[in-house]
């Protein structure tokens, strides 16, 4: 089973949006994956309410029963874990123990400075970790410049990029992914391509 990490010290990055979209484009890929909501707000939790769908298995648990792989087992071959935005022993433990850690990221450079936390986390756990910037304007200035700061400093940066738009939150108060409530639409396409790459670092 691998162990995918959604980790970030800052709020408001869309961390448990990114994590959600790629349990189910795992799952629509052929995965048996199981989405562990460890964040206190609870927002994939509350997504689940609204879902339907069997897949992917979405359970609640702490950062150390994700640490554990707890509930990860039978038969399952991804835990996509979210995290809280803080830092504590159980979340640098998970790091410790992920096969890749994702941290989404906002191209600001505000958001830039308040991630070096996440980052020297990340680092510390002597783990794969890759950058994915989510909710952007693919054609500002600051994603490039973002992007090449990043890349001078050795990190791995996805070069899918989420666009900002309406279609996500529509899905996730649907409770769907862009996928399953749009399939041909560009956030499902971005998506898509954003797992198809996950895939291959994990």
């Amino acid at each position: 089973m691998k162990r995918l990490l959604l980790m970030g010290m800052k709020g408001g990055t869309g961390k448990s949006t990114v994590a959600i979209h790629l349990a189910v484009a795992a799952t629509q890929a052929g995965r048996r994956v199981t989405l562990m909501d460890t964040d206190p707000q609870a927002t994939v939790m509350t997504w689940a309410k609204s879902r339907t769908a069997m897949e992917p298995q979405i359970v609640a648990g702490r950062a150390h029963d994700g640490a554990k792989g707890a509930n990860g087992a039978n038969g399952r071959d991804l835990l996509v874990i979210d995290t809280p935005p803080r830092t504590e022993t159980s979340i640098t433990n998970l790091a410790r123990e992920a096969d890749l850690i994702v941290i989404p990221l906002h191209c600001t450079m505000p958001d830039l400075a308040a991630s070096q936390v996440t980052f020297r986390m990340a680092q510390a756990a002597a783990h794969p970790f890759v950058v994915v910037f989510n909710s952007v304007n693919p054609r500002a200035l600051e994603v490039n410049e973002v992007r090449q700061e990043l890349k001078a400093k050795g990190y791995t940066v996805a070069p899918i990029v989420l666009a900002a738009r309406t279609s996500f939150s529509r899905a996730l108060s649907n409770g769907m992914a862009v996928t399953e409530f749009e399939r041909q639409g560009k956030a499902a396409g971005e998506i898509n391509e954003l797992w198809n790459w996950i895939a291959k670092q994990l």
